[in-house]
């Protein structure tokens, strides 16, 4: 993967000329990448991910990366929205959109979906990169407790 930083992706999302933070243009990202925005392997901190079983852990990680995976095909689906697939039972058999998601999401308080909110809302039309970045760096690397230098 490309030496680009997490701030490079939300730099260029923010930057998105609609003024709607959707922006598509890849290359506006590597124009504004300044060097000390640039994240590398030798400048991240080692992140260690804790825990072990269903919910915790990697497993869980996981389980959220998936979900952000199935919400972004929500955000990306526009005006049209789509059907959310079983796992989301809440929101079973109903066609619904990404702004209505939040919005449902906030009223009735479901704080599982608040972290995969909060990374669409930051990297949009990015947030596969994102998570492309993630898991390369931090779920792929698995550093123990002993050599990390974050602990999640």
């Amino acid at each position: 993967m490309a030496a680009m930083g997490m701030g490079s992706l939300l730099e260029a999302d923010e930057n998105d000329d609609d003024g709607e933070g959707r922006g598509d243009d890849k290359s506006r990202c590597d124009m504004n990448v300044k060097d000390d925005n640039v994240l590398t392997s030798d400048r991240l901190p080692k992140i260690c991910i804790n825990g072990k079983g269903e919910n915790s852990g990697i497993r869980k990680w996981r389980q959220t990366i998936k979900q952000i995976e199935t919400l972004h095909h929500l955000y990306s689906a526009g005006v049209d929205g789509m059907q959310l697939p079983d796992n989301f039972r809440e929101f079973e058999n109903q066609r619904i959109t990404w702004d209505a998601f939040k919005k449902d999401v906030e009223a009735r308080e479901m704080t599982k979906y608040k972290s995969c909110i909060q990374v669409i809302d930051a990297y949009g039309n990015r947030t596969n990169e994102a998570i492309a970045f993630f898991q390369e760096e931090v779920i792929t690397k698995r550093y123990a407790n002993d050599e990390a230098d974050i602990i999640l």
